[in-house]
């Protein structure tokens, strides 16, 4: 799953509103950072499993 915005907070704040109701059935095994575009600077990409 991959969170784009325009700072950090931004990013981070998405990423938690969209595993908050999933933490019972997922399990986050790693994740990327980048900072490449110029409208949205930020990207965090979060790799999961399921159960």
């Amino acid at each position: 799953m991959e969170f784009d915005g325009a700072s950090a907070t931004e990013v981070f704040g998405k990423a938690q509103v969209w595993l908050v109701p999933r933490d019972d059935t997922l399990r986050v095994v790693g994740l990327s950072w980048n900072c490449y575009s110029e409208d949205l600077p930020f990207s965090l990409t979060l790799y999961y499993e399921l159960g």
